[in-house]
């Protein structure tokens, strides 16, 4: 008796119709699976888009922050300065020696020197009575007129200081102004 193992391939056990059937389902199968892949890489390209841009955003957003709070520091030092300026006035300090009574000199430093020229001129240096008398005919129209009118004019105390605490506060105004944005 000889007995024989026959072994059964898929092909054997399944018939023609049933194979037709799963081929179809494994082909829908990758088409559904390609769609998903391509899907999800359309999804990761608009992502890193949104990404990027939400970067340029928060990087104009810092840049926009750390501007103001520059110009809001630059302000409160201006504040401060024209305080300082009408308490030396005030207290008649400032007639004494013509220097602004600043506490932290060093604040100047942050201004560009064209922008508060009065200011570095008399807190940065030891001026004559002469020499202060020279800068105000320089800088004010009516020290030019006075200049033209008389080869020396002489300013009294308070006239300097007036003229002084004019110059230097319209500094003061200039360089506000340039620094807060008026509404249209």
């Amino acid at each position: 008796m000889s007995h024989s193992i026959t072994i059964l391939t898929r092909s054997a056990v399944l018939d023609p119709v049933e194979r037709d059937w799963l081929d179809y389902a494994g082909f829908v199968f990758n088409i559904l699976a390609t769609a998903a892949g391509l899907f999800g890489l359309f999804l990761a390209i608009k992502a890193y888009k949104v990404g990027i841009r939400a970067y340029e955003v928060s990087a104009d957003s810092y840049s926009v922050a750390q501007d103001q709070g520059r110009r809001t520091l630059e302000l409160d030092f201006l504040k401060e300065l024209g305080l300082s300026l009408d308490r030396a006035i005030g207290d008649g300090s400032f007639a004494e020696t013509f220097k602004p009574v600043i506490e932290g000199l060093s604040r100047l430093i942050i201004f560009a020197e064209p922008e508060l020229p009065t200011w570095n001129f008399l807190a940065f240096g030891t001026h004559s009575r002469s020499e202060i008398e020279e800068y105000v005919i320089n800088h004010t129209v009516l020290g030019s007129d006075l200049e033209h009118s008389r080869a020396q004019p002489s300013y009294s105390v308070d006239d300097l200081v007036a003229v002084l605490a004019g110059l230097m506060h319209n500094e003061i105004f200039d360089a506000m102004s340039k620094r807060i944005e008026w509404p249209s």
